[in-house]
């Protein structure tokens, strides 16, 4: 096996294992878990989560970033997306299952099953599942800041959507007292709190 972990600051190699499987596993996790493991247990009132590197590319990899700033975003709270998403939305199949979710009044429970049922793509039930409470159920006001999505490309998502980066800072940051930026949203994991 050869494996290597990757710098989150420059997404260049920081080290490269190889050998035995089991091996090199156990030799890069320390590494792995310095890299992309960290402890949060604050919870803010606004954050501002940038997707980064190829997970900008659309829409689809975008969302990775939104379950991470959940967890450390408090209810009521705000979370600011910011992507280029050059190529768009790039899942329609997500899309048509959060307007089903929606439209079928499901519960986040339900999902699973619905999804086998109508044999749904997996994934998208497991991001579907996974942004219920800012999509079906909003506990969270969502903001997506980009140059190529505009509010019907998201409409399914039911997100805010503008191309003004400073104009939501001013709006939006003007009164809070806790925010916090998150570059590389999605890479992270955040231990010791639970997904909501």
């Amino acid at each position: 096996m050869v494996n290597f972990v990757l710098d989150l600051r420059t997404r260049s190699k920081a080290e490269v294992f190889a050998g035995d499987p089991r091996e090199v596993l156990h030799s890069a996790t320390p590494l792995a878990k310095h890299a992309f493991f960290h402890k949060s247990r604050a919870e803010v009132d606004v954050v501002i989560a940038a997707a980064g590197s190829s997970d900008d590319i659309d829409f689809c990899h975008a969302t990775k970033a939104l379950p991470n700033a959940s967890v450390v975003c408090k209810e009521g709270g705000t979370i600011i997306l910011v992507c280029s998403c050059p190529l768009g939305v790039q899942w329609p199949e997500l899309s048509s299952l959060l307007e089903d979710v929606r439209g079928l009044k499901l519960r986040r429970g339900e999902i699973p099953r619905y999804a086998v049922e109508n044999n749904v793509e997996s994934m998208a039930a497991y991001v579907a599942y996974g942004l219920y409470d800012l999509c079906i159920q909003p506990k969270r006001r969502v903001i997506v800041v980009s140059d190529n999505l505009a509010e019907h490309d998201l409409e399914a998502f039911q997100f805010e959507v503008t191309r003004d980066l400073q104009q939501v800072l001013d709006d939006v940051i003007r009164d809070q007292e806790k925010v916090l930026a998150m570059i590389h949203a999605g890479s992270l994991h955040l231990e010791g709190v639970g997904h909501r």
